[in-house]
């Protein structure tokens, strides 16, 4: 056979430092280690959406979120200039087969034209505690269609979305707290992968096969006073794990890329992998020749990556209107970071009190961890941050005041005095404007 077998899973809500491959301490995910183990790690994969639609857009197309344009949550479907993996795919003689969640539609609804190719869409997946159903249809796909011709099957797992509340034995087992039932709910969704994984070993398909294990984004656990996400796009949101296995095609034996890696990019390297032409118009660049040794770093100016080349940054956004009652826009977040530095803009379009659920209360928060006075937050505020991650990973101190506060609240560390952190702060917001008007332009020229 030509092509390998490709098998993607999204892993809902996953976050990077949760796994064990990335480091974690407690054996959450053994099998996701050993897949890890046994394939390539990108260690520095971060998300270009924080937030589950915008992502899987961007995962299936290769597409940049401002270019594709669906961005919210009552966005119609994805435009037919724009062609999916999926169709990409079956274009070239493979078998498609997508099990996704027939609640949350983000992932992979027919409502945002994720059906677009796909010989068998089934949104059979409850809105959680699925992996068994899960387990069954990529089993059964791949046993029965093997033979015939090569099969890509997709499937969105929603078990590690909120609520945390895995079944038996997986609940009891956990600790009490509500961070210990996401790890419990990792661990679910990690022994039934086992199970996948263990079938396609009998099968005879697993050392030929190309098996990709990809999360749109993470979620918080109070580390910015907040638990869950939609308004946050610090590390805990954006650093998303990203893993490639197949014998036949990649090493093996734990290989480890450094240097930004982007969503954008997984389903140009997939094509890559699978010695296919690469899809029309995608922006994100394979990173086969950098998982195979050749590679380089691209120039601090900036620029778009050349193959072969890690970016010299990597751009997120998030934008949302109100989820009960739709309208404009409430916000826009933009990030832009590059292995040393990250900054964040946050653009309130809203009055204070209309703003959805919590929104107003971590507006708030952040103008405070920006040193920007919260009374003053009002509809046309714009806050910015900047932190350095290598003397502060977790994104606590901003590198200088934006405002006129000259202290924080105490559970808030001081401000940095950086010199040249203004510099930084101004080259970055340069990239990034440069960023949302190309990618931009690129949607509207369709």
């Amino acid at each position: 056979m030509d092509h390998p077998h490709i098998f993607l899973i999204s892993l809902e809500t996953l976050r990077r430092d949760h796994l064990g491959c990335y480091g974690y301490a407690r054996p959450v995910s053994p099998n996701l280690d050993r897949l890890a183990d046994g394939g390539v790690r990108f260690r520095d994969s971060v998300a270009n959406c924080g937030w589950t639609l915008p992502q899987h857009v961007t995962l299936h197309t290769g597409l940049y979120p401002l270019t594709h344009g669906v961005v919210l949550w009552d966005n119609p479907p994805l435009g037919p200039q724009w062609k999916l993996l999926a169709e990409h795919l079956k274009e070239h003689g493979y078998k498609t087969f997508a099990g996704v969640s027939n609640r949350n539609q983000f992932g992979g609804g027919a409502k945002y034209g994720f059906n677009r190719g796909f010989d068998e869409h089934a949104p059979i997946f409850e809105y959680n505690q699925h992996s068994p159903v899960t387990e069954e249809f990529v089993i059964e796909r791949f046993r029965k269609n093997h033979e015939s011709a090569p099969c890509f099957v997709y499937v969105h797992i929603n078990d590690t979305h909120e609520p945390f509340l895995p079944p038996e034995p997986w609940y009891s087992q956990s600790g009490p707290s509500y961070h210990n039932k996401y790890e419990a709910q990792i661990s679910y969704v990690d022994y039934y992968l086992g199970r996948i994984f263990a079938a396609l070993k009998e099968m005879g398909l697993w050392d030929k096969m190309l098996v990709v294990a990809f999360a749109d984004h993470g979620t918080e656990f109070w580390e910015h006073e907040f638990i869950e996400k939609k308004c946050n796009l610090y590390r805990e949101i954006l650093d998303v794990p990203l893993i490639f296995h197949c014998p036949e095609r990649l090493p093996c034996g734990g290989r480890v890329v450094d240097g930004l890696v982007e969503s954008a990019q997984v389903a140009p390297t997939i094509l890559d992998v699978a010695g296919l032409p690469p899809l029309p118009r995608a922006q994100g660049k394979s990173l086969l020749p950098r998982v195979l040794g050749k590679s380089g770093e691209a120039p601090e100016s900036g620029g778009a990556p050349q193959s072969g080349e890690a970016p010299a940054h990597v751009c997120a956004h998030t934008v949302h209107n109100h989820q009960a009652k739709f309208g404009p826009p409430q916000f826009d977040q933009w990030a832009i970071q590059t292995l040393h530095f990250k900054f964040i803009r946050s653009e309130i379009h809203a009055n204070p009190d209309d703003l959805h659920s919590d929104w107003k209360q971590r507006f708030l928060t952040i103008m405070l961890r920006a040193g920007r006075d919260p009374s003053e937050l009002k509809a046309g505020t714009v806050v910015r941050e900047l932190y350095d991650l290598r003397i502060d990973p977790g994104e606590h101190r901003t590198l200088i005041p934006w405002g006129g506060l000259k202290e924080n609240w105490p559970r808030f560390p001081r401000f940095v005095d950086a010199e040249g952190a203004k510099e930084v702060a101004n080259d970055l917001e340069g990239k990034l404007d440069k960023w949302i008007a190309d990618t931009r332009a690129a949607g509207q020229a369709e």
